[in-house]
């Protein structure tokens, strides 16, 4: 199925970004953090106004003002007034960030815009795509000088919106944002690169199931969330460690060619609230244990194969063997040309497993829930 998005490379990016809650079922112990905004941003934003600042190279106050600029001109996509979901305003600007697509406005848009990562490949950017808009809106601002320098924020900012009472409410609370822990870090960012740290970046355990993280060996900052689909899919440009969520029986581990670049792990569950059911790793993987092994929680089973190779995808399959996911079963998938398209019940429930036990959750991406089971 199409992929999220090829990462390229990463860098730091220090940022709170807070999980979901527990997973109905489960005992109260677990490596969370309640659920809510970052400084006022809507935690499910955060990844894509870090992602383009990185990628732009904005500094590590560059999430916090390309977040202010979106709550200025959309509230964060949550207006109803024209031009933003359809349309254009009256000087003829569109979309969450209010960009020109001609009239007074100008048409600024055909010379900025930029498809963000998870855009399925050869779609052309949207206006009124929160991500697209986001990177869209920080090559604008790169274009227009910004960089980690404060003293080219201002001009960059008036650039964007010829007001200064636009700038100084935009640099006021972005200030706001990244005192409160919305920042990106610096360094060579390549196109694309989204890292992440969450809290709780361990090895944790579910009571009842000694369930672990399966993501508790990668590097902080090597990982990045992506969306939630079938499954939830990650990336790492680095060939680091995933583990097995509990102890298991390994069903099939190699070439799985109905997934991109090609690679399955396929463990059954043999303890805890889900035994009995069947965990997939897919796409860029290699896997490190072989079909018929036992596996216990937190032993590892494969590793990310990238740089050069799109990112992986991890949730429940339909039974044992190269894998179908058990969203597609279920009828929960998209029925376009990327699969992938629709946030499946059983990709939610997966995530917000991995989110309780330490992990960061995948991208909801402000898409509906498809399917009531799993």
């Amino acid at each position: 199925m199409w992929r999220l998005s090829a990462v390229l490379g990463l860098v730091g990016l220090v940022l709170a970004l807070l999980v979901l809650a527990a997973v109905a079922g489960f005992a109260a112990q677990a490596c969370t953090t309640p659920a809510g905004p970052v400084g006022g941003v809507p935690a499910a934003l955060v990844p894509i106004f870090a992602g383009a600042a990185s990628r732009y190279r904005l500094g590590p106050e560059g999430a916090a003002i390309l977040a202010a600029i979106n709550y200025e001109e959309s509230d964060f996509g949550q207006s109803t007034l024209a031009g933003v979901h359809s349309g254009t305003n009256s000087a003829g600007a569109a979309g969450p960030m209010q960009i020109g697509i001609g009239g007074a406005a100008g048409d600024s848009w055909d010379t900025v815009k930029v498809a963000a990562p998870g855009d399925p490949p050869g779609q052309a950017p949207s206006v009124y795509d929160e991500a697209d808009a986001v990177y869209s809106a920080a090559h604008y601002l790169a274009r227009g000088g910004m960089t980690a320098d404060p003293a080219t924020w201002q001009r960059a900012v008036f650039g964007y919106n010829h007001a200064d009472w636009y700038v100084t409410a935009v640099l006021a609370r972005a200030q706001s944002y990244y005192q409160h822990g919305l920042a990106a870090g610096q360094g060579p960012a390549a196109a694309g690169a989204t890292a992440v740290s969450w809290p709780g970046q361990q090895k944790c355990s579910v009571d009842g199931g000694g369930y672990a993280n399966p993501f508790a060996d990668v590097p902080p900052g090597h990982l990045v969330p992506e969306r939630i689909d079938m499954g939830v899919d990650y990336a790492d440009a680095g060939a680091d460690p995933i583990l097995a969520l509990g102890d298991a029986t390994i069903n099939y581990a190699g070439p799985d060619p109905g997934w991109m670049d090609g690679d399955s792990v396929n463990y059954t569950l043999t303890d805890g609230p889900y035994a009995g059911r069947y965990v997939y790793v897919a796409e860029s993987v290699t896997p490190t244990v072989r079909t018929g092994q036992q596996v216990a929680a937190g032993q590892e089973i494969a590793t990310f194969a990238e740089p050069d190779t799109d990112g992986i995808e991890t949730g429940w399959a339909a039974g044992p063997g190269r894998v179908v996911a058990k969203a597609s079963t279920l009828d929960q998938q998209s029925h376009g040309s990327d699969p992938g398209a629709n946030r499946s019940y059983c990709g939610n429930q997966f995530s917000a497993l991995l989110a309780q036990l330490g992990a960061p959750p995948g991208l909801p991406e402000g898409r509906p829930v498809v399917g009531s089971g799993c």
